[in-house]
């Protein structure tokens, strides 16, 4: 065995030859053979990519530009910049690495790539986060104690709370380096993002999962999904294997909330029998209520789960928007069910530790540390900020491996703005003029952004807005690097976010509103484009777009699909929102026979949320459905007026009305005559078969239960439990039992 540099070089006999090995962390790759290996199992990867890890192993420490990647990896092949961001992307995802926090590989701005893993002996500690980390101490040992529990099969839940740049962001990465070196942990995080409405059901969950699946051991995950939680796997398209992405848009339909929420902790319980999880669950405040509802039903969990999930939420944003996390919190602190750590402000001490590690033993450091700390109040972001403002605009001068303040800005007073969203700005106005464009379109994209989403808005190539992005991520500033990501129209592109959600609004902010109306639009059409039939999976997204840029007939369009995708996770609450702001946009557009159409499904959607949170009989539902009448009236439709027909009849049935019963059982019978559609006979059949039954004429009941089940069809027909409330031939079986009987 031979140690090398950055691992360790082991020989291993193949046949006749011998094999190298660079052993890195838990991992080893054969030179030879070129294959990835994690202890004694293989993790796959194409040929190419092995080749890129093969170049960067055999080089550790260097930086290695693209150029040369292209003269002595591919030197027979015309490679572009996008298939090596591929090829790395493979390898990251095969290693669990993070662009953000390298372990392995570190993306050195506009220049290339490196190789940094280092050699991992027995007992040796894993290596310390390269970012300066002070205070919170507390903290973590706290999260550290109850991963610990976690780990024994206790699910536990924990809050960190704090305002905004008190250091929340900075503690979760420390804590997972320690999750990470301690071996058989997976980890998962997700992010929620600011909405002007509501938001995608589950988003932070989803994403976590998303993350969790592409992972070395991910296929375990998949497994448990696949005989514990299909309804989530149909939600996660790029976990699903092609087959599965083929079983048609109703499949993920009729899942009620509670069978939601039991099958992903039942998927969970099975993933984590051998790995524990920890779920990171980032800017809560803006969580939708099904992820809330998710987080109090995990709390109450007393099986055996290995599963420590993790949130983050601004305290003051929740409590002044009255989101309902702060109550559930309250309850569950008060029960002992979960944890809420407070970070407060950083004391004078801590501020001067961090003002050490960054400049070293420079006698500056105490004066210059209590200065910064009188002037951010011990605000983790200010603090930081205000440094990298003065050693970047000179006001810090190092003359014989010695730091000094410039005499004449020894208070600060005057030289830096009070407020953290104002230093932002003057950092914003001190980049060129083309860096400040991109970061102005991707704040229209969101805190989490791609490059081909700026490229269009700015109508410049991809791998320009990559260059600019790449080259802010290894200065530090605005922004971190996520992963590659592929959109269904074969699109493959760099994703990227803020560094801090008040990045964002800075930026955001300062956009005019014309300006904001243009880019919005142009944001929409791109994302439109780039998922093309499948535009429903980021409908919530699509209406944002178009609502703020005055696109109202696609805003309401995509409101509906929004609206239709919460049905199918039971996320009623999301769905009715999403139907409510549908309406309201209807309002303000002319009256015309689309729109119409549009009010109509809306409503027909109104009326299924209603149905399962209000009941069967309450006034709302009723006004939702005597409006979607007269709309079918107007229309003059009749497909569309069989399931309001149905819910109509289901009411006056439950307020035992007769005279309304029996007037609308004629207009069935009438339909039930005229038409040949089976979706519509099927619906027919069900609801008259079940009338017949309660009505106990059974031979009656019996004719119509049987044509319903004749003509159902399963994928046909799974997508009417939205329009019929249920599927029909839950209902048509139910009912046929009961007759039997």
């Amino acid at each position: 065995m031979i140690c090398t540099l950055n691992g360790v070089l082991e020989r291993k006999d193949l046949g006749m030859q011998q094999e190298e090995h660079i052993v890195f962390g838990p991992f080893r790759f054969g030179l030879t053979t070129e294959r990835l290996w994690r202890e004694e199992r293989e993790i796959p990867l194409r040929a190419r990519a092995k080749a890129v890890l093969r170049y960067l192993v055999t080089h550790p420490g260097r930086v290695i530009p693209r150029e040369e990647f292209a003269q002595h990896v591919w030197a027979e092949t015309h490679v572009s910049k996008t298939a090596l961001r591929i090829c790395l992307w493979e390898i990251r995802q095969a290693l669990g690495d993070q662009v953000a926090t390298p372990q392995y590989i570190e993306t050195v701005g506009q220049q290339g790539y490196r190789f940094v893993a280092q050699m991992v002996a027995p007992g040796a500690d894993s290596p310390a986060p390269p970012s300066p980390f002070v205070g919170r101490q507390a903290e973590l040992v706290c999260l550290q104690a109850e991963l610990a529990q976690a780990q024994q099969g206790q699910p536990r839940l924990v809050f960190v709370t704090g305002d905004a740049g008190v250091g929340k962001t900075a503690l979760v990465p420390q804590f997972l380096a320690h999750v990470h070196a301690s071996g058989a942990v997976w980890v998962g995080q997700g992010q929620c993002i600011e909405h002007a409405g509501p938001g995608e059901a589950y988003l932070p969950l989803l994403e976590a999962l998303g993350r969790c699946g592409h992972a070395p051991e991910g296929e375990q995950l998949l497994t448990a999904l696949r005989r514990a939680a299909p309804t989530w796997l149909v939600h996660l398209p790029l976990l699903r294997e092609a087959h599965e992405r083929d079983t048609g848009p109703g499949q993920g339909y009729g899942a009620s909330r509670e069978s939601m929420l039991r099958e992903l902790v039942e998927a969970l319980s099975l993933g984590t029998a051998a790995h524990g999880l920890v779920l990171v669950l980032e800017d809560l405040q803006w969580s939708d209520a099904s992820t809330v509802e998710f987080l109090a039903y995990v709390a109450r969990r007393t099986d055996r789960l290995r599963l420590l999930v993790l949130g983050t939420y601004r305290l003051a944003e929740v409590i002044a928007g009255g989101h309902p996390l702060r109550q559930m919190t309250q309850e569950l602190v008060a029960h002992r069910l979960c944890q809420e750590l407070r970070l407060e402000l950083l004391t004078a001490a801590e501020v001067e530790a961090y003002v050490a590690q960054r400049l070293g033993a420079s006698p500056v450091t105490a004066h210059l540390g209590a200065l910064i700390h009188r002037r951010t109040d011990g605000n983790a972001l200010f603090m930081v900020h205000v440094l990298d403002y003065l050693l970047e605009h000179g006001l810090l001068l190092q003359a014989g491996g010695q730091w000094r303040l410039r005499d004449d800005v020894r208070t600060l007073d005057g030289v830096l703005p009070d407020s953290l969203q104002a230093l932002i700005g003057r950092q914003m106005e001190a980049v060129a003029p083309e860096v400040q464009q991109c970061l102005a379109v991707a704040s229209v994209a969101g805190v989490q952004f791609t490059a081909a989403e700026v490229a269009a808005g700015l109508g410049r190539p991809k791998e320009d807005v990559e260059g600019l992005c790449d080259g802010l991520c290894q200065q530090g500033q605005f922004l971190v690097a996520h992963e590659v990501v592929e959109w269904p129209d074969g699109t493959v592109t760099v994703q990227y976010g803020f560094g801090h959600a008040l990045y964002h609004a800075v930026v955001y902010g300062r956009l005019g509103l014309a300006q904001r109306v243009r880019l919005h639009r142009l944001l929409g059409e791109r994302l439109e484009r780039g998922y093309g039939t499948r535009a429903h999976e980021i409908a919530s997204t699509l209406a944002l777009h178009f609502t703020h840029g005055r696109d109202g007939e696609r805003a309401v369009q995509y409101r509906q699909q929004a609206a239709e995708h919460a049905v199918q996770h039971g996320a009623y609450a999301e769905a009715l929102a999403h139907c409510q702001e549908g309406l309201a946009l209807l309002e303000r557009l002319p009256e015309t026979a689309q729109g119409r159409r549009q009010e109509l499904a809306l409503q027909t959607c109104v009326s299924t949320v209603l149905t399962a949170t209000h009941g069967r009989a309450s006034p709302e539902l009723e006004q939702s459905l005597r409006r979607a009448q007269a709309l079918c009236q107007a229309l003059g439709v009749t497909a569309e007026f069989v399931p309001v027909l149905v819910r109509l009849l289901r009411l006056s049935m439950v307020r035992a009305d007769r005279e309304t019963t029996e007037a609308l059982l004629t207009q069935a019978r009438r339909l039930l005559e005229g038409h040949h559609e089976a979706s519509l006979l099927v619906q027919l059949h069900t609801q008259l078969g079940t009338v017949e039954t309660l009505g106990g004429a059974h031979a009656r009941a019996a004719a119509h239960q049987t044509q319903a089940l004749r003509l159902y069809d399963r994928e046909a027909h799974r997508a009417l439990v939205v329009a019929f409330g249920l599927d029909p031939l839950v209902a048509a079986l139910a009912m046929s039992g009961w007759r039997l009987c």
